[in-house]
């Protein structure tokens, strides 16, 4: 598998992921782990949707399930009307096969449970990001 920096096409973008999720701390912690990837982040469903509505290269979002406010359900399904090509991701530390199966009929891409398995995260980033580098550049992204 080749790695971004392995690209000798100059239009390479490496992947964007958008991390939803209202616990600061999970935000950063989150972040410093997967600190090769261009991780924007949004405190609320409100400011994903707001930020999703701009022009952007958003390739995978992680969302939490539960929030205040908006469930991530409900951005979820936001999500999905304004963006649908954007593969979504839902993480949550309230792991249960009903959440699980609601996140999938409301087309969530996958499903994550809390506490943070770096090994089994990274999985599923580079299985969804994958998929949409073969779609962009006939090749597949792996996290280094």
């Amino acid at each position: 598998m080749l790695g971004y920096k392995d690209k000798v096409k100059e239009n390479f973008v490496p992947p964007r992921i958008l991390l939803v999720d209202d616990d600061s701390i999970f935000r950063q912690e989150f972040a410093e782990c997967f600190e090769e990837l261009q991780i924007a982040q949004a405190s609320s469903g409100t400011e994903a949707i707001q930020f999703l509505k701009k022009p952007n290269e958003i390739d995978l979002v992680i969302l939490d399930v539960r929030m205040s406010g908006m469930s991530g359900i409900e951005v979820l399904e936001k999500i999905k009307q304004i963006a649908p090509d954007v593969r979504v991701v839902i993480f949550t530390g309230y792991g249960s096969k009903s959440v699980a199966v609601e996140a999938l009929r409301s087309r969530a891409d996958d499903y994550i449970e809390k506490p943070l398995n770096v090994e089994a995260t990274r999985e599923v980033i580079e299985k969804h990001l994958g998929a949409k580098e073969r779609q962009k550049y006939g090749a597949v992204w792996k996290i280094r």
